[in-house]
């Protein structure tokens, strides 16, 4: 993995790159990815209607 000097920041880019190399992160990511594009759906379609989440 991408080692970080302190304060320095690693790009998710680098970080998902090295993560795609391991098979049990992949089959999870899989996994879950029905669940992000609903939510992605939801998050733009928000946006488009300048909607905010509702405040509990």
């Amino acid at each position: 993995m991408t080692k970080a000097k302190k304060d320095e920041t690693i790009p998710v880019e680098a970080s998902f790159k090295e993560w795609r190399k391991d098979s049990e992160f992949m089959g999870e990511y899989e996994a879950l990815e029905e669940a992000f594009a609903t939510a992605e759906l939801f998050i733009s379609a928000r946006g488009r209607n300048k909607r905010t989440p509702p405040i509990n």
